[in-house]
């Protein structure tokens, strides 16, 4: 239900590419396929298996989705006890957890509302696309498999349902073959428009909100940043989506990309103290140190440039993004006295 779920519908497009001899209009069914989801109300049970840094992670997943009302989640670990909830309607989501009583509202990037035929280009540029007739759960279906035409991107199979469009499996492959992430529905109930129109947060969970991004255009971003971003060249393949301004205590942008498939998100902020998250290992470049995580399909890469610290993100191979650090420049690691003026600032004093 994340990033992937946002930009299947470009996958769906390129499925109906390889309609056989005799079917329907290509643009006919795509149309319709898109129709049907983006109105698809339903009930479910999903299984959700992620291997990140550590262990394989499994959740199962009641799903509950609404177009016209609300949609929720209810995720259960399992072999563990907790759970929380994903209330979520139009682009405006909430992550509730019932043992602490906290919701946290955030909002959803509408990254799949980019021009189809964008999409669809850049999948076909980016990917061979195999589809054949399938059945799951006894429902009948488009299945779809993505061979990446670049080995340092992931490889992925889908299961379209015919009636609903709604993605009943999916699977995500490693550049380097390894499965990744699994999402698959154990039961699925189509159910009509309107089934949930009334639900809402509980009350007296405390609320947390955070900022919501606002998308400016390249040329904006030194005028309202005060200094220029670092610019870098993206993998062959991706193109650029679109610039997000997250306001905060420290201003961050984001920098999305698109391959028609994958998506590459790199955040910019100012600093000079690169911040890798627990588990990164270091990677020494021209120039000076990466740090580089792996979580499921998707590598993290850190690094610092001229007064910015950079976070790369995306389900490519290391040594990708490991280029896009190179060729925006790495600067050596930080000095003694760069900790020192780090420390200051975050007293307060103006530096």
């Amino acid at each position: 239900m994340g990033s992937l779920a946002r930009v299947l519908g470009a996958t769906a497009a390129a499925l109906l590419l390889t309609a056989p001899a005799g079917a329907a209009d290509p643009t006919d069914q795509l149309q319709k396929l898109l129709r049907a989801r983006a109105r698809a109300a339903y009930a479910g049970r999903q299984l959700i298996v992620t291997r990140d840094t550590g262990p394989v992670r499994t959740l199962v997943v009641r799903v509950e989705r609404d177009p016209v009302g609300w949609t929720r989640l209810v995720y259960r670990p399992v072999g563990a006890r907790g759970r929380f909830v994903v209330f979520q309607r139009g682009t405006t989501q909430f992550t509730y957890d019932p043992r602490r009583g906290l919701a946290r509202r955030s909002t959803l990037p509408r990254w799949e509302a980019f021009p189809l035929e964008d999409h669809l280009a850049w999948l076909q540029e980016n990917y061979r696309i195999r589809a054949s007739p399938g059945r799951t759960l006894g429902r009948p279906t488009l299945r779809l498999e993505l061979i990446p035409r670049f080995t340092d991107r992931p490889r992925a199979r889908f299961e379209i349902d015919l009636e609903t469009g709604v993605f009943l499996r999916s699977e995500r492959f490693t550049p380097d073959g390894h499965l990744g992430d699994l999402t698959a529905f154990l039961t699925f109930e189509p159910r009509p428009p309107g089934w949930r129109r009334n639900l809402s947060v509980p009350r007296g969970a405390r609320l947390i909100v955070d900022p919501v991004p606002h998308v400016v255009r390249e040329e904006e971003l030194a005028a309202r940043l005060g200094v220029r971003p670092v610019t870098f060249p993206p993998p062959p393949g991706f193109h650029h989506v679109v610039d997000l301004l997250v306001p905060g205590r420290e201003v961050m942008v984001q920098r999305v990309y698109s391959d028609g498939l994958s998506v590459l998100v790199v955040h910019q902020r100012r600093g000079s103290i690169p911040r890798p998250a627990a588990g990164s290992r270091m990677v020494q470049r021209a120039g000076g140190p990466v740090w580089v995580q792996r979580a499921g399909t998707r590598t993290v890469v850190h690094w610092s440039r001229g007064g910015w610290l950079l976070t790369a993100t995306g389900d490519l191979a290391p040594e990708a993004l490991l280029r896009i650090a190179e060729a925006t420049g790495v600067d050596p690691g930080p000095r003694l006295v760069d900790h020192l003026l780090a420390w200051l600032r975050s007293l307060g004093l103006p530096i």
